[in-house]
């Protein structure tokens, strides 16, 4: 990437918002084909309302024979400083209990990272 390019068009996002939406379009064109089925979740409080179970990943991702992969959308480099440590607890003990179930979790840092974790 040259010092002009701006991160976005060398496929890096300003802001972990900006990589989710990245993201999210990236798997919505896998979804138009048909190879997968995306959803969306979001966890926490907003608003005074509850809205999922602290840790759960950003994205389901339903793949062909039943499968599902978890997707953990985090801004590539200083993400584990930057996220409040109770978070951090919250996401890795899902994680754990996911994968006890034998569920896949994945942290991705880039559209590629995604589209890798749910193609064979």
């Amino acid at each position: 990437m040259s010092e002009s390019t701006p991160p976005q068009a060398a496929g890096l996002s300003k802001t972990e918002g900006d990589l989710k939406a990245a993201v999210l379009d990236a798997l919505k064109s896998l979804e138009v084909m048909g190879r997968i089925k995306v959803l969306r979740h979001n966890a926490g409080r907003r608003g005074g309302v509850t809205l999922g179970a602290k840790g759960t990943p950003d994205i389901q991702v339903l793949l062909r024979g039943g499968k599902t992969v978890w997707l953990e959308v985090k801004r590539p480099g200083n993400w584990k400083r930057s996220t409040n440590p109770k978070t951090v607890a919250a996401q890795a003990k899902w994680k754990a209990e996911a994968a006890a179930l034998e569920h896949t979790v994945v942290i991705v840092q880039s559209v590629q990272d995604a589209i890798t974790a749910v193609l064979p």
